[in-house]
């Protein structure tokens, strides 16, 4: 198919909470037309495939593990959470609503990826935070984003 699978921050990194990048392959002398059109059939490929492996999925693990992420979320205990806690949490809700189990705004998800970023949260405070910082912070965020969600 003519496609290069890298990690979360690209070439060389790891992939976390299941996200990854998918580009193209070379592109060297291909119209922006025909890149549109190879990443189209990457894409069409890659969304067949989840499909037919979604059959698999134990949907009351995936509901026993959103329940466990958002009770910690909202529970008195935590008081921070780390990036990869968080991202880790987002996917997992993105999962649970591509398989119906939660209702919410995909793009309110999707947002929150970049939103709980540490670069982000310190741009949004236009402050250099510190790990504690950044992680309380995200915390909040995630409580005031999340706050509508049911399992």
């Amino acid at each position: 198919m003519g496609c290069v699978i890298r990690g979360f921050y690209g070439e060389g990194s790891p992939s976390i909470a299941n996200f990854y990048q998918i580009a193209t392959g070379n592109a060297l002398g291909k119209t922006e037309i025909e890149i549109c059109k190879s990443f189209d059939a990457i894409m069409g490929a890659v969304e067949e495939h989840e499909k037919e492996l979604l059959s698999y999925v134990n949907i009351k693990s995936v509901k026993r593990s959103i329940k466990i992420f958002l009770n910690k979320i909202f529970g008195n205990t935590l008081r921070e959470i780390s990036f990869e806690q968080a991202v880790n949490g987002i996917s997992l809700l993105l999962f649970g609503k591509k398989l119906g189990i939660i209702q919410v705004e995909e793009n309110i998800l999707r947002r929150l990826i970049y939103r709980i970023m540490p670069a982000s949260l310190q741009i949004e405070t236009r402050m250099h935070l510190k790990d504690e910082e950044q992680n309380a912070m995200r915390l909040a965020l995630l409580k005031k984003e999340i706050g509508s969600i049911y399992v």
